[in-house]
Order: C-alpha cells, then structure tokens, then sequence
C-alpha cells in the first residue's frame, strides 16, 4: 500500500515531539520496513529537505533512527517511491481551496499514486479535505490512529 507521510515522522524522529513520539515513529518503521507497504515522497520537497537535514542531528538515537530511515527505507527501492516533479499536477481547485500552500505538495504526491493514504497529525486538515480527498481516492489517516493501527 502506498504511504504519503507528512512531516511528522521526521520531526518525531528528532526528537521535537518528545520520547514518546519518538520511540512510536521507530517502531513504526521498524514494523513498515518489514511489510509490503511503501512510502511515496516527493523528490526535492519539504519532507526530503528535512528527512536529509535529520541525518546532520549528532545526537546518538537521532542519528541511529536517521540512518535506519535511510538506509533501510529511503534508498530502497521497495520500500520507498519517489514521484519527480514532472509527475505532479496542480491541485483541483476545490482542494486547492482547502489545502494549506505548505501542504499541498502531499496531496500532489499522492494524486499522483493510485490508492494512497496521507498521514498526517493535523486533524483540522483532516476534517477539511477528508471528504474530496476520498472522491480522489485518496484517505486521510491521523498519526495517533495510523500507529496505533500499524501495530495490530
């Protein structure tokens, strides 16, 4: 199943969300990396900016859970698709309404894959788009549930 995460993950995993988040993001991957899921980003996006940013963090479990995100995700082929920026289209205008600027590349990402799901933690978002989203084909997930969902 294609996965379009918004940034959360990469703040989780340097810690700005505090531990909780934290260890909740690296079982997650831990758990993604072992399934038949994949995520979809962006090439040279606000995600990809901060995911490669997150590998300059010396702290020791940042840099342990950055390298895991790399390595076993990022640079692997079943694991993560990247969508150039050619492959993107603008916003249909009812969406592009309800989408923040700083958001819309997600939905463009995932507009561009068939059947995704966006994850993100902004709820409000959720409750604005979540219906068009769906006419799209495309599901909104929160974070809290998404995780708690991925463990089961």
């Amino acid at each position: 199943m294609p996965i379009v995460l918004n940034e959360w993950v990469i703040h989780d995993l340097r810690g700005e969300n505090g531990s909780l988040a934290q260890r909740q993001s690296a079982e997650f991957l831990q758990l993604f990396q072992r399934s038949a899921d994949h995520i979809v980003v962006l090439r040279r996006s606000p995600w990809t900016t901060k995911a490669f940013n997150l590998m300059t963090v010396s702290t020791p479990p940042v840099r342990i859970l950055s390298k895991f995100l790399h390595l076993s995700i990022l640079q692997d082929s079943l694991k993560c698709r990247y969508v150039e920026a050619e492959e993107i289209q603008p916003l249909p205008w009812d969406l592009a309404e309800q989408i923040p600027n700083d958001d819309a590349y997600l939905f463009q990402t995932a507009l561009a894959v068939v059947a995704p799901i966006i994850v993100t933690s902004d709820v409000r978002l959720i409750e604005r788009v979540a219906t068009l989203a769906r006419e799209r084909g495309v599901q909104m997930r929160q974070r809290d549930e998404f995780l708690a969902g991925y463990r089961e």
